[in-house]
């Protein structure tokens, strides 16, 4: 067994540090707040693993054995399983309940609790508390936020990509709408071709609104599309939809993407998706040089805070998001402040 004792000046740090190099299954020993040689303040966490690698493990593994002809053994086998699981979830309890005594004050332990109760992680949730508390904002260092569009001050080529039915198409008749309802002058591009019914809905907004959507259906054709739409200020593109089981999807659309050249590459991850696969979804997504992630469908959600644990787990910084299908009413801008009340929200719902 290996034991081991990490320090950083917060405590959630130094856990992640004993997750980064012991991974999930390290065993918290202790924990101690003191002081280093120069007078800062230190958290100390002492942690222990079992010896071997993960690759050793897998090296060692063996074809799977015939049913047992001891049931009894294999009974008391899956019993003390079951009270590992147990022992392995209250270890987790203790590391909440340990970020949670680790709070200044009463005010930031209710805050931890709220995000708690939508599904935030325990470190994003201690990281959000004092800001929560003090100024009603979701401000930690794990959150990016991204840049408003702003074609009037200069072209933007914005792409839209994500999931299949994330609602991608709706987005961006938001986005289109939003901006021509300014008097700004906004083109589509839909590379979602090969679908039956992928041009459909955008063509229908796209006439309702009198604007231009050029269907690309080769990469070659793009350079003309770009010289048709140069005027406008703001071009759109849709995409077709992918999943992290449809990996050749994603793939394939490169080649038309880098044609058309655009200056923001945006991920609409819909809040309706199971977290697990929306982390999938990040990975899949990870090689795509992603500029913006665009939470979608957020009243289809009862754990809002998955948009939280996504935007930390990516990197990307957060930007605009959807609330239903109605256009363009529906559509909204995340910052501090409005994330902040889109979880508080979803506490209350919760809690009544």
């Amino acid at each position: 067994m290996q034991i081991r004792t990490f320090s950083a000046p917060k405590l959630h740090l130094a856990l992640s540090k004993v997750r980064k190099e012991f991974g999930p299954e390290a065993m918290i020993l202790d924990r101690n707040r003191g002081h280093d040689d120069e007078g800062n303040a230190i958290w100390q966490v002492r942690a222990a693993r079992d010896g071997e690698s993960g690759s050793q493990a897998k090296k060692e593994m063996k074809p799977a054995a015939q049913p047992s002809a001891h049931p009894d053994l294999d009974h008391r086998l899956q019993h003390s399983m079951q009270h590992l699981e147990r022992i392995v979830s209250g270890l987790g309890r203790m590391e909440t309940d340990t970020l949670r005594n680790s709070l200044h004050d009463e005010n930031e332990r209710r805050a931890f609790d709220t995000l708690l109760s939508c599904a935030v992680a325990p470190t994003h949730a201690h990281d959000l508390a004092p800001a929560m508390a003090a100024t009603g904002e979701a401000r930690a260092r794990c959150l990016r936020w991204g840049k408003r569009l702003q074609p009037q001050k200069q072209r933007e080529t914005v792409l839209v990509t994500g999931p299949c039915g994330g609602g991608k198409t709706t987005m961006i008749a938001n986005l289109a709408t939003h901006f021509h309802m300014q008097g700004i002058e906004v083109a589509l591009v839909s590379t979602d071709t090969e679908r039956m019914g992928g041009l459909e809905g955008l063509a229908a907004y796209a006439s309702v609104l009198g604007i231009e959507l050029h269907a690309l259906r080769r990469s070659e054709d793009a350079a003309g599309i770009l010289q048709k739409t140069e005027s406008a200020r703001l071009l759109l593109i849709d995409s077709e939809g992918w999943s992290q089981a449809n990996r050749k999807s994603c793939r394939r659309q490169g080649p038309p993407w880098q044609a058309l050249a655009p200056t923001r590459r945006m991920l609409l991850l819909p809040a309706n998706l199971d977290e697990a696969d929306g982390m999938a979804t990040l990975e899949v997504a990870a090689g795509l040089y992603l500029t913006d992630l665009l939470p979608g469908k957020l009243d289809e959600t009862a754990t809002a805070g998955k948009v939280v644990n996504w935007a930390a787990r990516s990197g990307l910084p957060l930007s605009y998001c959807s609330f239903g299908s109605s256009v363009p009413d529906q559509m909204g801008w995340l910052n501090p402040k409005t994330l902040a009340t889109l979880l508080q929200r979803n506490h209350r719902k919760e809690s009544t």
